[in-house]
């Protein structure tokens, strides 16, 4: 176990840990309620830090600060993405900023966003969000800022603005995003107990995972709030089954668990709600 969680705000405590991603060079980043920090890699499977890098120690609704941080993102510049799920925002921190600069939420309909927990920045730079409250998934340009010049986003998953469903084109509480070379948008569709894919422009996505019903057997999730991809193949947090699934792409097999599975717990081959996945270079 590389961290420690004790609900505090000492720099090697952790509370309600909810995203966790990795940068090129294998250091882990982790979402920490009110801010995000770095375990540093330093060879043969040890890290250092813990080290804060963006957020403060409490709440807070400035530039500086998160309520509760969510889901993460990294461009190819190296700029940091956090969904800020209180403030109804997400904030880009470029690196060793000490503040971060709002790149979705805004005022009316096509700009806000509601309670938003997951982010994604495909290879042109742009932003795909888990915007949870209002029930679909958002894309906004490359460079946006909103404090300078707030531009609408554009729905790419989801029936539309606080429209919760079950059919092929809705989603309930998507919680978390993931995006493909080729466009294609993932979404963990939490309250549907499925992961769906939605191809550039489709008014419908696809479900590639879960989607028989909330259950713990081989062919279900239950409430799933993570996804993302390696070589193509999704990878679920199935946050309330306690573990983490791969499911084969363009295939109707049930999922593969890789980690937890074994009830909730603090054992180490246990887990309890998991809520986020990355997948470091070993695979």
């Amino acid at each position: 176990m590389l961290f420690r969680s004790a609900g505090g705000p000492l720099s090697s405590d952790l509370n309600s840990p909810f995203g966790v991603i990795l940068d090129g060079a294998g250091n882990v980043y982790v979402s920490d309620t009110t801010r995000v920090q770095r375990w540093t890699a330093t060879g043969g499977g040890s890290f250092s830090g813990p080290e804060p890098v963006a957020g403060k120690s409490f709440f807070d609704t400035d530039a500086g600060g998160f309520s509760y941080a969510r889901g993460m993102a990294f461009d190819g510049a190296g700029n940091l993405y956090v969904a800020d799920e209180h403030n109804h925002r997400v904030q880009r921190w470029a690196p060793g900023a000490t503040f971060g600069v709002t790149v979705a939420g805004g005022t009316d309909t096509d700009e806000e966003t509601r309670a938003p927990r997951g982010v994604a920045v495909d290879g042109s730079g742009r932003v795909f969000v888990a915007d949870t409250g209002n029930q679909r998934v958002m894309r906004w340009p490359a460079g946006t800022d909103f404090e300078s010049d707030p531009v609408p986003g554009t729905r790419v998953a989801g029936a539309g603005y606080q429209q919760p469903g079950s059919g092929p084109g809705e989603l309930w509480s998507p919680s978390g995003v993931a995006v493909d070379p080729g466009g294609n948008t993932y979404v963990a569709d939490t309250a549907n107990h499925r992961v769906v894919r939605w191809a550039p422009g489709a008014t419908a996505g696809v479900t590639i995972a879960g989607g028989n019903g909330v259950g713990s057997t081989a062919d279900r999730l239950a409430s799933p709030q993570g996804v993302t991809l390696r070589g193509g193949i999704p990878y679920v947090a199935d946050t309330g089954n306690n573990r983490v699934v791969r499911w084969a792409p363009g295939t109707t097999q049930p999922g593969r668990v890789v980690a937890g599975g074994n009830g909730t717990g603090g054992a180490l081959n246990q887990l309890s709600e998991p809520r986020a996945v990355a997948i470091d270079s070993l695979g």
